[in-house]
């Protein structure tokens, strides 16, 4: 699903067509073009794939996809940031990803899998509860070296007026 994603909004990134501003999404912050094909490319996936399941987005909320019942009877949860780091792919900054967490209920603590797909190396992170990670299908973990003044932080700052150009 990660690379559907990444297949329909590549051409978008570093775009104007990518950086327009469309809404506020539900989770508060601007959604842009960038943000909603990749949402409907994830939605896409799981409606072609019929997959029962309660999509939680950044950009739309809460969302029944499939057979809501059984949805709500599987507890299956598919929490996602379509592109998290919006602002640097819609500026062509290559700090983006695709974040995807499955969880059997609506908790944090009930996530089983998660995904995170590098958009600008195509990089794929997998991990799996109790089972640690892979990245691009190999094992990896975590360093021992205490590099806390190699750091990069990232934030961005509240607009007035998000919707405004």
């Amino acid at each position: 699903m990660a690379y559907e994603v990444y297949e329909a909004v590549n051409p978008l990134l570093g775009t104007e067509k990518g950086a327009k501003k469309l809404k506020i999404g539900a989770g508060g912050d601007i959604s842009m073009n960038i943000d909603t094909t990749a949402e409907n490319a994830i939605i896409h996936f799981l409606e072609e794939k019929k997959i029962n399941i309660l999509l939680i987005s950044e950009e739309i909320g809460e969302k029944f996809i499939g057979d809501k019942s059984k949805a709500i009877k599987s507890q299956n949860v598919l929490i996602v940031d379509p592109i998290d780091g919006s602002n640097n792919a819609a500026r062509g900054i290559p700090y983006s990803s695709v974040s995807i967490a499955y969880a059997i209920g609506k908790s944090t603590k009930d996530i089983t899998k998660a995904v995170i797909l590098n958009l600008n190396t195509r990089d794929l992170y997998l991990a799996e509860k109790g089972k640690g990670a892979l990245l691009n299908g190999k094992k990896i973990h975590v360093s021992s070296l205490d590099i806390s003044e190699k750091c990069f932080l990232e934030f961005n700052l509240p607009m007035k007026d998000p919707l405004e150009s």
